[in-house]
C-alpha cells in the first residue's frame, strides 16, 4: 500500500501505473520553428494541428492530455506524435526537447525535482534527456530505464503536486441512505485505476449507491438521466457565496456557469461536506471536501453562474 496526500494507493494500482504512466507514442509540440517541422516531416513523421490531433488521438488526449499539459500549449502549435528515443539524429532530438520547455509541455522536470528522488538518476538523465540548462524531459524510453523503486518515488512525488490538498478525512454519514454511505466510504480518499470516472459519475453514483456508476465516465446527458430516473428534481438554487446553508444531506449539486454550461457536480454527505471528484483523470481521487472549498468552483458564482440543488 502507498499513500499520497492522505489518499490510499493499492499495490495493484501502483503496479498498473508503473506500466501506464507513459504511453509508447508521445506528443511533441512545435510552434514558430518551421525548420524543425520540415526536418521531422522529411523523416516521415506526420505533423498535426491541435484540432487534427484530437481527432486521431482522442483516446490518448482523454487518458494523458493533462499529463502533457495539452490544453495549456498554444492553440497554434503543431504536433508530431512519436517515440522520441527512436530519433537517431541527437541534435534534432535535443532541439525537439528544448522546444517542449519553451511551450510549457508536461513531463518536464527541474534538476532539483529529480534530485529529490535520485541524484544518481539525475546525472544519468542529464546526459541523455537534457531539455535545457536546468531541466530534463522524461520520455517513455527513459521511464523504462528507471528501476522500480525510483519509478514509485517519481509517481508519488508527481501525485503530491496534483492532488487537491483540501480533503476532509472523517465524516459523519448518518444522514444519508446506507447504500450511499457504503459506496462513498469505499471510494473516499482513493484513486481510480485509470482515467474516465468524473465528477458527474461521482455525484450520480453516490446518490444511487452504485460503485459501477462512480467508477465509470458519465456525459452530462447520462448524468441528468440518472438523476431523473432516481426521482431527483431541481429544488433550489445557489447564486451567492452566502447561500450554502440551503444544502442538505443527500443533495446532488450541479454547477452551471453564466453561459449555461454545466461544469461540475458533487454529492452532499452533510450540509457542509461533499463527496467530490475534481476531474476525469486517474490522478484525481475521490475525496470528502468542505463546501467552502468548491462553492465557487471555477469562479462559477463570482461570474454570474449558479449551483442547482437536486433532491427527491
Amino acid at each position: 500500500m502507498f499513500e499520497a496526500c492522505g489518499c490510499i494507493i493499492t499495490s495493484e494500482q501502483m503496479k498498473l501505473w508503473l506500466t501506464t504512466f507513459f504511453p509508447k507514442l508521445e506528443p511533441f509540440y512545435i510552434d514558430g520553428d518551421n525548420n524543425l517541422l520540415h526536418q521531422l516531416e522529411s523523416l516521415g513523421f506526420q505533423v498535426y494541428s491541435k484540432a487534427q490531433f484530437v481527432e486521431i488521438a482522442n483516446q490518448f488526449v482523454g487518458e494523458y492530455g493533462a499529463n502533457y499539459r495539452h490544453w495549456s500549449v498554444s492553440a497554434t502549435a503543431s504536433i508530431v506524435y512519436l517515440e522520441a528515443d527512436t530519433l537517431k539524429d541527437k541534435w534534432l532530438q535535443a532541439k525537439l526537447f528544448e522546444h517542449q520547455v519553451s511551450l510549457g509541455r508536461g513531463q518536464i522536470f527541474t534538476f532539483d525535482w529529480v534530485r529529490d528522488i535520485s541524484d544518481d538518476w539525475l546525472k544519468r538523465l542529464k546526459e541523455t534527456h537534457l531539455a535545457c540548462n536546468d531541466r530534463i524531459i522524461l520520455t517513455q524510453g527513459a521511464w523504462k530505464l528507471l528501476p522500480t523503486e525510483v519509478k514509485v518515488k517519481w509517481i508519488l512525488k508527481w501525485l503530491e503536486e496534483r492532488v487537491e490538498p483540501i480533503a476532509v478525512l472523517d465524516v459523519n454519514c448518518n444522514n444519508i441512505p446506507k447504500r450511499s454511505e457504503h459506496v462513498i466510504k469505499k471510494h473516499a480518499s482513493t484513486f481510480p485505476l485509470a482515467s474516465g470516472a468524473n465528477c458527474f459519475s461521482a455525484a450520480a453514483g453516490s446518490s444511487l449507491g452504485s460503485s459501477e456508476v462512480i467508477e465509470n465516465w458519465l456525459n452530462i446527458e447520462e448524468f441528468f438521466d440518472a438523476l431523473k430516473n432516481e426521482g431527483l428534481i431541481k429544488r433550489e438554487e445557489i447564486s451567492r457565496l452566502t447561500d450554502s446553508r440551503r444544502i442538505r444531506s443527500h443533495d446532488v449539486l450541479v454547477w452551471e456557469n453564466a453561459e449555461g454550461s454545466v461544469i461540475h457536480a458533487a454529492y452532499s454527505v452533510t450540509d457542509q461536506i461533499l463527496f467530490n471528484k475534481m476531474g476525469q483523470f486517474w490522478f484525481q481521487p475521490w475525496q470528502y471536501v468542505n463546501i467552502d472549498h468548491v462553492l465557487d468552483y471555477a469562479e462559477c458564482l463570482t461570474n454570474g453562474g449558479q449551483i442547482h440543488i437536486y433532491r427527491s
